[in-house]
């Protein structure tokens, strides 16, 4: 059975490589230009043979040829864009061209921040093989590693830290496709892409009583993909790639101007300013801004509306005083244009982050064998609410942390989508709360055996046996494991190992290790066994006590084990480490660990007991259960002067009513506190004489009484 999975594999490999006419071995790391392109000869002015040079000689060729680049690191250096014919700025493909390095590891083409790294045109097709593709910049247009009009195969590469952004107010397309946009046909194998961004535009600013343009949405982190374009992805991982929404445009004073236009918004089709004595601004198109209303004297104009994924745009001011006119309108995860009060006017609203992995925009994407995890889509920051004088927009929302299909065919098996994350952005584009959000859209499985740890607004079709939904596979962090480039190591005890992937899945993993019996779910192959050590080696016990949970452990084995990782969850799926220790030191067998931090009224435990080979296995699971009341909650001092300090139990969130009575049942004190579990001081002290009183909390229909003395 492996012999002939392998043979398969390898007639595969065999049909990567065509026959080439002509093969140019670069020798120069240098960016120069090819003196005499199409004289099948790749040499610069100092004889040399540059990538550059050979993909000029390539271009001009009839093909298919092939460039040979050893380790190191091929800077590009000349400046320049916007032109297709591999003179500057990027590498222009525009014949039948296959580009090999020597591993992703050692083999970089880095684009300087200059502009995109790799353009493949209409008439292009190129295979890329054992490099990795970093630091291309855009500030407008699409696909900062790659942009493919044409046809483009990567094999064992790392695309990795390019950034696709957009300049404020511009009317063009930006922000599409940190790592690769794609046009037309992707064949994406045993890659990884990483920390690859996809950021919108802002609006621009209001000034002088005309309002703020709306923002334009960050697509595809990773990946977007263009209507009609097809995207194979095999064996391939896609980690913490983001896609970020344009912050919110500023608002603006009327400057002593009676009279002003609106600014435009950002984006394609971006909505124009309206015009001075209070014109409504623009309404924008997909992906694109609204533009703000004009000022005068007697009405602020109406923003104009935001596309997908757009904000819409400020109201103008009225500038004789007060307020009139309607806000912009945001497109679907935008931020609506702001009405700010008192003669001034609004910005425009922010751009959506949507798709932090990967956004189909009408295309179709096969995904096999894949992980997509740790990604972001975080929405644009921007005010909360509408009003302010001279204030910015309001914010907009992320969604599909992992994967956003718009619209299109979307077909994935044996995918681990897990660990991402759709929020807003604070002021340092940083997500504000961390929600969980894997997928957003309609996804089609035909073999199922998916794990996908939250699927939030997804909607699953098709062949659905064994997917698992709503657990934690319990990835480690990315990291070389072997192979050609970063991956996510999978626990041998999660179900992403335990529950094997379908017929759809592939013979080898990332790395090109091959399945054990069946592959697992995800493109990481576990080899270590999942083993659960018996009560015979470790037993594991667990006491509720005031303070918290009180876990002990014996260990029986006499010295077997190096050290003990203990981990606790709220629901016995999702673990997460609370505790380590060293093992047997001073042929010492008994542990113990307070859990004062608990995460729910049930919590488990079970211990990652690791040999000295650093090889693992677990304990049996544990359970203690708690009710509300019984939970740790302290208070102090007690006695007290003035003020108490209240720790509540790390489960508590919510409103809780504190109060206190005196030795008569008098009330002397009665507030209700937002709680999510911490500390609360409260200060009753000073309007209370010495004496004994009676504190009542009363939290979720629980109610916990203590006694105090104030001194």
């Amino acid at each position: 059975m492996k012999t002939t999975l392998l043979a398969i594999t390898t007639l595969c490999l065999f049909a990567q490589y065509p026959t080439y006419a002509i093969t140019f071995n670069v020798n120069s790391f240098n960016d120069t230009h090819d003196v005499n392109p199409g004289d099948g000869i790749c040499q610069d002015a100092t004889g040399n043979c540059s990538l550059r040079a050979a993909v000029q000689e390539a271009n001009a060729s009839m093909g298919p040829d092939q460039i040979i680049l050893g380790a190191g690191n091929y800077l590009l250096t000349i400046a320049g864009s916007n032109e297709d014919a591999c003179l500057s700025g990027d590498l222009d493909i525009n014949s039948d061209i296959s580009i090999i390095g020597a591993n992703a590891w050692t083999t970089l083409i880095d684009g300087n921040q200059l502009d995109r790294v790799f353009h493949v045109g209409i008439l292009g097709r190129l295979l890329i093989r054992q490099v990795t593709v970093t630091n291309g910049f855009l500030n407008q247009g699409a696909g900062a590693g790659f942009l493919n009009q044409g046809f483009l195969d990567i094999y064992y590469c790392c695309i990795d830290s390019n950034l696709c952004q957009m300049n404020q107010g511009l009317n063009q397309t930006g922000g599409l496709g940190g790592g690769i946009a794609n046009y037309q046909t992707l064949n994406l194998h045993n890659s990884t892409l990483q920390y690859n961004i996809a950021r919108g535009a802002a609006g621009n600013n209001a000034k002088n009583g005309g309002g703020g343009g709306g923002g334009s949405p960050g697509l595809g982190g990773g990946l977007y993909n263009e209507n009609l374009a097809i995207a194979n992805l095999t064996n391939s991982t896609f980690s913490t790639n983001r896609a970020l929404g344009a912050w919110s445009s500023g608002g603006a004073t009327n400057g002593g101007n009676f009279s002003f236009a609106g600014a435009g918004g950002a984006g394609p089709t971006a909505g124009g300013g309206g015009g001075a004595g209070g014109g409504t601004g623009g309404n924008g198109g997909d992906f694109s801004g609204g533009g703000g209303g004009g000022s005068s004297c007697a009405t602020g104009g109406n923003g104009g509306n935001g596309g997908f994924g757009a904000g819409g745009g400020g109201r103008g001011a009225r500038s004789c005083g007060g307020g009139n006119g309607l806000v912009g309108i945001a497109g679907f995860g935008g931020g609506n244009g702001n009405a700010s009060c008192c003669s001034s006017c609004g910005g425009g609203g922010a751009g959506s982050g949507m798709g932090g992995g990967i956004f189909n925009n009408g295309g179709s994407v096969n995904l096999v064998s894949c992980t997509v995890a740790f990604n972001e889509a975080l929405g644009g920051f921007g005010r909360t609410g509408q009003g302010g004088y001279a204030a910015r927009g309001l914010s907009a929302s992320g969604f599909g942390g992992g994967i956003f299909n718009r619209v299109g065919n979307f077909v994935f098996n044996n995918s681990i989508i897990s660990n991402n994350i759709a929020d807003v952005q604070n002021n340092l584009s940083q997500a504000i709360a961390n929600t969980a959000d894997d997928l957003f859209g309609t996804y089609t499985s035909t073999d199922g055996h998916n794990l996908i740890m939250t699927p939030g607004l997804a909607v699953l079709v098709g062949n659905l046996i064994n997917n698992i939904l709503n657990v934690d596979p319990l990835l480690m962090p990315l990291a070389n494991n072997g192979g050609a480039n970063n991956t996510h190591e999978t626990d041998p005890c999660t179900p992403s190992v335990v529950i094997n992937a379908g017929f759809a899945s592939v013979p080898l993993d990332q790395r090109d290790i091959a399945q054990v019996l069946q592959a697992d779910i995800g493109a990481f192959e576990q080899e270590d066994p999942c083993i659960l050590l018996s009560r015979q080696n470790i037993l594991l016990e667990g006491t509720k006590k005031k303070a918290g949970n009180l876990i002990e452990w014996e260990d029986q084995s006499l010295g077997l084990f190096d050290k003990f990782e203990l981990f606790s969850s709220s629901n016995g799926v999702d673990f997460k480490s609370i505790e380590v220790q060293n093992a047997f030191i001073n042929n010492e067998v008994y542990y113990q660990f307070l859990d004062t931090k608990l995460l729910s009224p049930t919590n488990y435990y079970r211990l990652k007991c690791f040999f000295k080979d650093a090889s693992f296995a677990y304990s049996q699971t544990i359970a203690l259960e708690r009710k509300l009341n019984t939970l740790p909650f302290i208070i102090a001092p007690n006695p007290f002067e003035d003020v108490l300090n209240i720790e509540w139990p790390s489960i508590w969130s919510g409103k809780a009513r504190i109060q206190m009575t005196d030795s008569k049942g008098s009330l002397v004190y009665d507030k209700t506190h937002e709680v999510v579990g911490g500390n609360t001081k409260i200060a009753p002290g000073n309007d209370i004489s010495k004496g004994v009183y009676m504190l009542r909390v009363r939290f979720d229909e629980q109610v916990i009484v203590r006694k105090l003395i104030k001194q």
